[in-house]
């Protein structure tokens, strides 16, 4: 085998790895050819290694410094079955060979090992049941499409920030999807999405002036408004969304009138 050239220093505070090192120098960057899922980053994707071969990573683990990708040879058949929802994305990892990647922010390969999935950790792959999507939908293309953002939380397992950071339950993103969906009004502006290390979400609005936040528990759908009128808004109550919407549109006047209320 061919040794790798690969001169980035590689330092990370993620799970120690089990695997053997692979020497072969296949896999020097994985620039994404196709992305499926995103999150502020690729979570799931495919790029072509040095050999012209197509492969499909999907992120388990990051830090500060690298995300680590579980990596397999595939086909466009499998994409297409992935997206389609034929398979899920387990399924399409299990594969006889896996490669494990700590992936640098500009897409070069600072690690690579070899191994198969039963040598992983259970916990930081997906579970059997879980989609690239969670309903049939396409790749959307608005970056504030807050249903399909909130959505692709379904992918982060534990440890998904610096070795902490807690799973999100299916069935509590949902709760959120319907009731953003049922109560928040469509003329207002919509906001950034982020998932927080204690497995809630925080909405943070980018308006001309003002960025104002609110933290939400996902288990009580209670929201704690960050903003300087610090105040908690239960939105579990259709009253709770109607608070927010007013805040909301309070500070879009705000941000039209130079700033003044």
């Amino acid at each position: 085998m061919i040794k790798s050239d690969i001169t980035i220093e590689h330092k990370t505070d993620m799970w120690q790895v089990k695997l053997n090192e692979w020497t072969g120098g296949t896999i020097k960057q994985a620039k994404p050819l196709e992305v499926l899922v995103e999150f502020n980053q690729p979570l799931t994707f495919t790029f072509k290694d040095e050999s012209g071969a197509l492969l499909l990573a999907h992120i388990i683990s990051q830090d500060d410094q690298f995300s680590r990708y579980v990596v397999v040879p595939t086909t466009d058949q499998v994409v297409s079955q992935l997206k389609s929802r034929v398979l899920s994305i387990i399924a399409a990892l299990d594969q006889p060979f896996i490669w494990l990647i700590d992936l640098a922010a500009d897409f070069k390969v600072a690690k690579v090992w070899a191994g198969t999935l039963k040598e992983m950790p259970h916990v930081v792959l997906p579970a059997s049941d879980v989609m690239l999507y969670a309903k049939e939908i396409t790749p959307y293309q608005n970056p504030l499409d807050v249903a399909a953002r909130i959505d692709e939380l379904r992918l982060l397992r534990a440890g998904w920030i610096n070795g902490g950071g807690k799973a999100f339950d299916t069935k509590e993103l949902d709760r959120l999807i319907s009731a953003f969906t049922t109560h928040y009004p469509e003329d207002l502006p919509l906001p950034y999405i982020f998932p927080t290390e204690s497995g809630g979400i925080q909405f943070e609005w980018r308006l001309e002036t003002s960025a104002p936040e609110i933290e939400i528990d996902l288990n009580t759908l209670r929201g704690e408004w960050l903003s300087k009128d610090k105040a908690t808004i239960e939105l579990s109550t259709p009253e709770g969304w109607i608070d927010l919407a007013n805040r909301i549109s309070a500070l879009v006047k705000s941000n039209k009138n130079g700033g003044n209320a």
